[in-house]
């Protein structure tokens, strides 16, 4: 929601499937260079592929994303 766009697309549910999989999405400050820096690292942190690399908790992406996620 914060690029306007989805992470993801393709011409078919394949292509956007394999995607979820294997591709990363494009970083947010590439879409909207606006968004603060913290905020677009908290959102690709949320989005890794390996759960061990994601936040452990919403509290911990809240806090990350600061006061403007509460």
């Amino acid at each position: 929601m914060l690029t306007g766009q989805l992470p993801f697309d393709g011409e078919t549910l394949e292509a956007v499937i394999y995607q979820h999989v294997h591709a990363r999405a494009t970083p947010v400050k590439q879409i909207r260079p606006i968004v603060p820096a913290a905020t677009a690292a908290a959102i690709e942190r949320a989005m890794e592929k390996d759960p061990d690399r994601r936040w452990p908790s919403m509290e911990a992406f809240a806090e990350a994303l600061g006061d403007g996620a509460q």
